[in-house]
């Protein structure tokens, strides 16, 4: 009867415990969101899964006359599937702790870089204007890889929103004195580089080299081609060791279509020893006057499919002040021509 008796009070007091347990459980599924609202569950443990957002924070002094500018990086919860994979949308928002009135911008980037690090984003003056733009690696995959660059306007005082290139490359060089780039593609037994020219605030593909492997009993050679659009400019044979080092004939050809070119400097020696003074006749056709000239160079101009170097022509009236008179092109070769594309 004891036993019985005591049996029968343990099932009582298991029963209490069971009844508390069940009430604090649906107090848990009242104030649990993931329980009580079935159509948020998959995005409120997917939210939870993901943990803090990523972020990165670099500081860039944009050029000598700004102070440095923050940048930070963070990507977003939004994402889409692409044929070549998923691509993330990242937003960049870019301030100035030192003059909070100088720039407050925030706009959004993609790329297939899945947590965007310091070597997938840099900052180079792609434009040669004095102020590093954002260079962002839009691909993931080793060797060749896509890159998107976004300029600073300096008229607005912001960055442009839209990328300004979108350029395939291993590496590539800039040629600040003549506003060109040569990409590389590597392809692992040999390369392709392509001459890219700004002209008019954009870039434009002139030329390209590429080569083929000539093989014959006891070795091989290249066979290197530089081609333009429309036509074949040049093509020699080269052992393995001269076609990966590159020499300056080869290097101008690509660059001006020529082996032997002038330098910038050369060409406005050109002009100066050739137009340093205008002569100008009086009234009466009577008298001579003399002024002096002077040429600025502005920028490289494709001509007849060969950057020449462009000069702003200006003369003095009355030792007042310099008057605009025309626009003169001197070729790589030397030879000058006027705006009218005489010589």
């Amino acid at each position: 009867m004891k036993q019985k008796t005591f049996l029968i009070s343990h099932l009582l007091l298991l029963g209490v415990i069971m009844i508390f347990l069940l009430s604090a459980c649906n107090r848990t599924r009242l104030d649990n969101p993931f329980v009580a609202e079935p159509g948020k569950q998959a995005v409120a443990i997917g939210n939870a899964k993901k943990g803090p957002a990523y972020h990165l924070r670099l500081v860039r002094a944009i050029s000598d006359t700004f102070p440095a500018f923050v940048f930070d990086i963070v990507k977003m919860d939004k994402q889409e599937m692409l044929e070549i994979g998923l691509q993330y949308t990242y937003t960049i928002t870019i301030s100035c702790q030192e003059n909070p009135e100088l720039i407050s911008q925030a706009f959004e980037v993609t790329s297939l870089i899945d947590n965007i690090n310091e070597h997938e984003i840099s900052f180079v003056d792609i434009d040669f204007d004095g102020y590093l733009d954002i260079e962002i690696k839009y691909t993931k995959s080793t060797g060749n890889n896509y890159f998107d660059y976004y300029r600073w306007d300096s008229i607005a005082g912001k960055y442009e929103e839209t990328a300004f290139f979108h350029l395939l490359h291993s590496g590539y060089q800039l040629f600040p004195d003549t506003k060109q780039m040569i990409s590389t593609n590597d392809y692992g037994t040999s390369y392709t580089r392509r001459l890219y020219q700004l002209m008019d605030g954009e870039y434009v593909a002139l030329r390209y080299e590429y080569a083929v492997v000539l093989r014959f009993p006891g070795g091989y050679e290249w066979l290197v081609y530089i081609k333009s659009e429309n036509r074949e400019i040049h093509s020699e044979r080269c052992t393995y060791e001269e076609y990966y080092d590159i020499s300056p004939e080869r290097d101008n050809v690509l660059r001006y279509g020529m082996e032997e070119v002038i330098s910038q400097e050369e060409a406005y020696e050109l002009l100066v020893n050739r137009f340093g003074i205008a002569t100008i006749l009086g009234e009466g056709e009577s008298s001579v006057s003399e002024f002096p000239l002077s040429f600025t160079f502005e920028e490289m101009v494709v001509v007849y499919d060969i950057p020449c170097y462009s000069f702003r022509l200006s003369w003095a009236v009355e030792n007042h002040h310099w008057l605009f008179a025309d626009e003169v092109f001197v070729m790589p070769d030397g030879t000058i021509f006027s705006s009218d594309r005489t010589s």
